[in-house]
């Protein structure tokens, strides 16, 4: 595997479960040589790597800079390769070939009959085709459009107002958190922030500490996750992310929304929770039905989340309109916005 970075180290945890063993990492910066990555899989240099039998080495190319790996790899004299910048391109080819194919048909209706606009449509319409294209295409930047307006702010759906309860699941170092008091204007009551992952979760603390004492009076943060009960889980942590994994020796607690935040009325909740997002929202179920909050959950970690968690919100409160909006220009960053 090229690329012994983030994106490497989940693509190989990705494979490692479904009994796909990685040999080795490669990756042109030098602090990864000789040392074991993840897995105990260690990591060569390009120039050990070129030692190996060019004709019996399959590579995967993991990084985002994967033209450039590419060239490199071709002048170095391998042709058996392929790029997969995240492992979430796998996990639809995944799910594609083991799914039923007229359930999905049926799913894809019913989610365009219940969307409230015809830009949420074409949204869902152009990345189910990029599901079904080759892994170059897929890949390939030039075949994703990238929606306009902030991420969980687009102002064709989100109206934020004076009084609001912003809860952060998923606040990873509060760069949410910066973005929702810049678009707020600083105008709100109260927000909340969830983060998994204790590095990261040290890493907003830092942040919102680096506010006026008046703006972060009104902020409250947890190091803890949420999920549809209350208990303790294991974690892979990434630089970025963490993703639940009871083979991994990271702790943390993970709670039930509505039953953690009894005496408080959420005005928007956002989740960006690693495919943990219908399980949280099972968990909120109460407070989403009482308060009717608007929402933004992130729809892009399993490919059946496109349908489950609009699905379930209709379900638990009809009277939600729903939206899709696409913010990257890869397979990441997909959003279901819920709003009364």
């Amino acid at each position: 595997m090229f690329g012994a970075e983030l994106n490497g180290q989940e693509l190989a945890y990705y494979l490692n479960s479904n009994k796909i063993k990685i040999d080795c990492f490669c990756d042109n910066n030098e602090k990864f040589w000789g040392k074991n990555i993840c897995l105990s899989i260690p990591c060569f240099s390009p120039v050990k790597l070129n030692k190996l039998n060019h004709d019996n080495t399959l590579i995967i190319i993991s990084s985002r800079y994967y033209k450039e790996i590419e060239k490199q790899l071709t002048d170095l004299g391998f042709d058996n390769f392929f790029a997969c910048p995240s492992y979430l391109y796998l996990r639809v080819k995944k799910y594609l070939l083991s799914a039923n194919m007229q359930n999905i048909k049926q799913n894809i209706s019913t989610l365009i009959d219940i969307l409230d606009d015809d830009y949420s449509k074409i949204i869902l319409v152009n990345i189910i085709k990029n599901w079904f294209s080759s892994i170059n295409n897929f890949i390939n930047t030039h075949n994703w459009e990238k929606a306009k307006g902030a991420q969980y702010f687009p102002q064709d759906i989100i109206k934020l107002k004076k009084d609001e309860v912003f809860v952060d699941v998923g606040a990873f170092d509060g760069d949410t958190v910066a973005l929702f008091i810049k678009e707020s204007c600083g105008k709100f009551n109260k927000i909340i922030s969830y983060e998994l992952d204790r590095n990261n979760y040290l890493k907003l603390l830092e942040n919102v500490n680096q506010y006026e004492t008046e703006i972060k009076s009104r902020i409250i943060s947890h190091n803890m996750g949420l999920m549809n009960e209350n208990k303790s889980i294991n974690y892979f942590s990434g630089s970025t992310s963490a993703v639940i994994d009871p083979h991994s020796s990271a702790t943390a607690h993970v709670v039930k929304l509505s039953e953690h935040l009894k005496n408080i009325s959420p005005t928007y909740i956002k989740m960006d929770i690693e495919g943990a997002e219908l399980d949280a929202l099972m968990g909120a179920e109460e407070i989403i039905k009482t308060c009717k909050p608007k929402l933004a959950v992130c729809v892009y970690h399993n490919p059946e989340h496109f349908w489950h968690i609009p699905f379930y919100i209709k379900k638990i409160a009809p009277e939600y309109r729903i939206y899709l909006r696409h913010h990257s220009l890869d397979i990441t960053e997909t959003v279901c916005y819920a709003i009364i």
